[in-house]
């Protein structure tokens, strides 16, 4: 789930996960503070998002099921705005190009985020790749009505779970 996208619950739930894993203080509501104030992107009407994401990703318990409701409940709102473009890959879709990873593209520079770091490039040939990886992937996609229609599906799959048990630390 990108950062830009993810609601505050959804967001802690993440850094709690990666402080744990790399053994870190946990500042979590600091972090949680940046990545909420990293999406006033979404508003600002001299800015266009595209945000494509795989229905496998949206699937995964990265949190109990009724954060993932509030999770999903933000993807579905911002559907309707006009600064952005989202677009869901759906499972059993052949994909055009297999992306090793994902991966951002903002102006001309490609960010990769790994388990520890971020990897950016601005190289002109990194870049066009990624450009053209991107649009093919768009033309695996569901937008519109249909992407909302999904994310409502998922939702609905979650709101019938029980809370998964917890993984011990």
């Amino acid at each position: 789930m990108p950062g830009l996208v993810q609601a505050a619950d959804y967001a802690r739930h993440v850094f709690s996960s990666a402080a744990a894993l790399q053994q870190v203080p946990h500042d979590t509501d600091a972090a949680v503070q940046v990545r909420l104030e990293r999406q006033h992107a979404l508003y600002d009407s001299a800015k266009h998002v595209e945000l494509l994401i795989a229905e496998s990703a949206l699937r995964y318990f990265a949190c109990p099921p009724q954060t993932m409701v509030a999770q999903l409940d933000r993807l579905i709102a911002l559907c309707g705005l006009a600064t952005v473009r989202f677009g869901i890959i759906p499972l059993n879709t052949r994909l055009p190009h297999i992306p090793a990873s994902g991966f951002w593209i903002i102006g001309d520079t490609v960010f990769v985020e790994t388990i520890n770091t971020e990897i950016n490039t601005g190289d002109p040939d990194d870049v066009a790749l990624c450009n053209r990886l991107a649009d093919s992937l768009w033309q695996a996609a569901i937008e519109g009505d249909d992407a909302r229609r999904l994310l409502v599906q998922i939702s609905r799959d979650f709101a019938q779970l029980p809370d998964p048990p917890r993984t011990k630390d």
